[in-house]
Parts: C-alpha cells; sequence; structure tokens
C-alpha cells in the first residue's frame, strides 16, 4: 500500500491504518464523529400520505451511522479511538534534547 488509502470499509482498517498514518486516522475518525452526532436522528412516517398531507412521523435513532456501518458500537466508540489515536501521536512527537 500505497500512502493512505481514500476509502475505509471497517474497522479493521482504522485499526491496521492508526499505527503508520495517526494523524489522518485522527482527521477521519473526527470526521465520522461529527457526521454520526450531526445525523443521529432521523424522521420516520409512520402512517398517512404526502397527497392528503396528514403525514404521521417519529424520530428514531439514525439505523445508518457510518460508525455503525464500519463496525463501531455507537459514536462513544468512536471518540474513544480518537482519544487512543491522540495518546499515540503524542507518543511519535518526541521532545528535542537540546
Amino acid at each position: 500500500m500505497r500512502g493512505f488509502p481514500k476509502t475505509i470499509g471497517c474497522k479493521q482498517d482504522i485499526e491496521n491504518l492508526e499505527k503508520d498514518f495517526p494523524v489522518e486516522t485522527k482527521q477521519v475518525l473526527a470526521r465520522i464523529e461529527a457526521h454520526d452526532k450531526s445525523n443521529a436522528t432521523v424522521n420516520r412516517v409512520v402512517s398517512g400520505s404526502e397527497e392528503n398531507k396528514n403525514l404521521v412521523t417519529e424520530t428514531i435513532p439514525n439505523p445508518a451511522l457510518i460508525s455503525k456501518r464500519l463496525g463501531f458500537k455507537d459514536v462513544a466508540e468512536v471518540s474513544t479511538k480518537i482519544v487512543l489515536v491522540e495518546a499515540e501521536i503524542e507518543k511519535l512527537e518526541v521532545p528535542d534534547g537540546k
């Protein structure tokens, strides 16, 4: 593999990338977290029709979050992974001995 991939298909991809590309992995995780937090719920039509203008909807948790499609349990697990990757980045940033 050359460089950071354009697409990430699963949680294991992220775990494999965090060692070699921690900064880029953190950026991807941050985008996933932001997207999933802003799209946490969706409106579902329960009954009615648009023609009669009598739609009845309810708000439900979004079943198609990116984090769930990648294999994470929830958005909190993505947040935890971000903290772990940040710790990995801090290990790489060795202070100058001068």
